[in-house]
């Protein structure tokens, strides 16, 4: 008798505990639309009045060298920027999607033109006009779309004055850098930084694809400033003031894993020999596999501080540029490695709906919620013309 009790009791737990898989258990798309719809509110709920994303407040006693007030409109305008091409990404009909974009498009419009140098030795202002590049494309093409004309001429003026604005901040050896230590010449003599140099580069050819005349004498002198910084095994130095040290833990494969997904693009975009489709997948998949070294460094609050020198900033700027990658790889290998990054994305995803990696002021839940949407938005594409 005990025995068939034993054996009922057996039976119903592992129906019960079948049923609750069924239940929890999402498909990869599903889940990524979930996160995104999500996300997308989160933005919305959180965008400020005046239509932009993030702010100078929530400090703590130890803050990122942000000198005022230059510093600050460049974390702004970038935060902004990226908040922005995930709305606009999201090609919807949501009516909130639509005032978020033209209250954004407002203070864009408005705001670009305060973006310059902070300070001699502080040029953070390169991330704002390299992300401001490709939102106002996308920007000028969704007015496009619905017909309205009021925008365009501003845009595209806007657009121009963001490249110019890039050659004017090239670094005297090529490519770009957020500091100038060195100097703090007008030209910056700052040592080049691979990731920097790998994102303007990107958005270039970006404005380049869409009609935009580029300087192909500043791209070729940062393309030149990139594959110096390259290892044989396909890394990525930090920046060229460690050309001596390749061996520094934070230019070893691990310390690279953040870098090499925007670096590799970069190169391969402007069709350099060194990186070819095989370089794209294997970085690409690197990351899918060893990412818990990213993770290990995501919300540490001291820049560099975790495993082989990896700050927390680049963990969701891993995945924006992994997941622009997809797009240029062999269908064979898009499902796979979308789902393994939705499960990333979800998985780190807050109650509130935002991502964030590493507290900067009050800009970290919208750049990182940027990143993070975007990424989602090329994945469930992924899912979606491979099934």
């Amino acid at each position: 008798m005990r025995s068939k009790i034993n054996y009922c009791f057996i039976f119903i737990l592992a129906e019960l505990l079948i049923s609750c898989t069924k239940i929890s258990v999402q498909s990869p798309l599903d889940s990524c639309s979930k996160a995104i719809e999500k996300g997308t509110t989160y933005l919305i709920e959180n965008q400020h009045p005046s239509g932009n994303w993030g702010s100078a407040t929530r400090t703590k006693g130890l803050n990122i060298y942000a000198p005022i007030p230059g510093a600050h409109h460049g974390f702004k305008m970038a935060s902004t920027a990226l908040c922005l091409s995930a709305l606009l990404k999201l090609d919807s009909k949501n009516k909130k999607v639509g005032q978020a974009i033209i209250k954004a498009t407002h203070w864009i419009i408005k705001e670009i033109p305060k973006v310059k140098r902070a300070t001699p030795d502080v040029i953070y202002n390169i991330w704002a006009h390299a992300y401001t590049i490709e939102t106002l494309i996308q920007l000028h093409q969704y007015y496009k779309s619905l017909k309205i004309d009021s925008y365009q001429l501003k845009i595209e003026k806007l657009i121009n004055h963001q490249i110019a604005m890039l050659y004017k901040y090239e670094v005297v050896d090529g490519g770009w850098a957020y500091y100038d230590f060195n100097i703090g010449s007008k030209k910056p003599a700052g040592s080049s930084s691979s990731f920097t140099t790998a994102a303007t580069l990107i958005s270039l050819k970006y404005a380049e694809k869409n009609g935009y005349k580029i300087n192909q004498k500043i791209i070729n002198r940062a393309i030149k400033a990139l594959v110096r910084m390259q290892k044989p095994d396909k890394s990525y130095l930090y920046g060229e003031y460690l050309k001596w040290r390749p061996m520094h833990p934070v230019n070893r494969p691990p310390g690279s894993l953040g870098r090499t997904q925007s670096c590799n693009l970069a190169l391969y975009l402007w069709s350099h020999e060194s990186i070819q489709e095989q370089h794209l997948l294997t970085g690409t998949d690197k990351l899918a596999r060893k990412h818990y070294w990213l993770d290990a460094g995501r919300k540490t609050v001291v820049p560099h501080e975790s495993f082989f020198a990896i700050a927390g900033y680049f963990y969701y700027h891993a995945l924006y540029y992994g997941s622009k990658n997809l797009s240029h790889l062999p269908n064979l290998h898009k499902k796979r490695l979308s789902e393994t990054f939705i499960k990333y994305l979800c998985k780190r995803q807050e109650k509130n709906g935002s991502w964030w990696d590493f507290p900067l002021y009050n800009y970290h839940q919208f750049y990182g919620t940027g990143y993070a949407l975007s990424a989602l938005i090329d994945c469930r594409k992924a899912q979606i013309n491979n099934p």
